[in-house]
């Protein structure tokens, strides 16, 4: 009886091992999937495909929602797929898409002189412009991703700074700096707290700082008008008083004479 039970135990024991064992296999195949389309997805989604592919994304989330709810290995691994597929559709679009936005903002400041105004601003940014396109062409996507996103607020930056300088310009070749020096003062000392920022790399301060010199800038513009208008008022009306004072004075001299 002892030995019956005792092979008995041992059948189970033999019999049981390999069931935990292949109970293991499907449960790492669905982490392993999951793992996969997790991944996937994370990738493709940095590079704004809801906006480039929005049909795409769409079904491809609907297929890994699927797959969620399913706990289903083959349907995790086929959404890691689609994710792949649609990260390799993705990065030329948004790399196209990026590089339109930071060639018509230099454009728009070479348009204006810039480049040849202000050298030591632009070719740092063009710089790193080139350095996206380079590191694109290396297929080292991320951080070409990083260095078009830091030429393009380079460029917004000197964008701020050059609406700043035209009013600058537009106040010099007027001649009104004297006509509101102290808000020209400060607005010139805005504009290099902004170029300041610019070239310690907080291109977004620099930005802001360009848009609040901006509007001093234009302040002056206005009140310098205003004031050079009020001066040559009065100064005419000075003019118009001693051509009063020389006519009574004259007045005065031709009946002294007549007399």
């Amino acid at each position: 009886m002892k030995k019956t039970l005792f092979l008995v135990l041992c059948t189970v024991v033999i019999i049981a091992v390999p069931c935990f064992a292949q109970g293991a296999e499907p449960a790492d195949e669905l982490n392993a999937a999951k793992t996969r389309a997790n991944e996937a997805r994370v990738r493709a989604s940095d590079f704004e495909p809801a906006y480039f592919l929005p049909n795409e994304w769409k079904a491809a989330e609907t297929l890994y929602g699927n797959a969620g709810a399913q706990n289903i290995p083959a349907l995790f691994n086929a959404s890691a797929d689609v994710y792949n597929a649609i990260f390799e559709k993705t990065i030329p679009l948004f790399a196209q898409s990026r590089e339109n936005e930071i060639m018509e903002l230099r454009g728009n400041l070479i348009g204006i002189g810039a480049r040849d105004a202000y050298p030591n601003y632009m070719v740092p940014a063009d710089r790193m412009a080139v350095l996206a396109f380079d590191q694109y062409e290396a297929q080292d996507y991320y951080e070409s991703k990083n260095s078009a996103a830091e030429a393009l607020l380079m460029y917004q930056a000197l964008t701020g700074a050059s609406n700043a300088w035209l009013v600058r310009q537009e106040i010099r070749e007027k001649r009104l700096e004297p006509y509101a020096p102290d808000g020209y003062n400060n607005a010139g000392e805005t504009l290099s707290e902004a170029m300041d920022a610019y070239d310690s790399g907080n291109y977004s301060l620099s930005e802001e700082k360009s848009e609040e010199a901006t509007q001093k800038y234009r302040v002056v513009l206005s009140d310098a008008r205003r004031n050079r208008a009020t001066h040559a008022i009065q100064a005419a009306q000075n003019k118009i008083n001693e051509s009063d004072e020389i006519a009574r004075q004259a007045e005065i001299i031709l009946k002294g004479a007549i007399k």
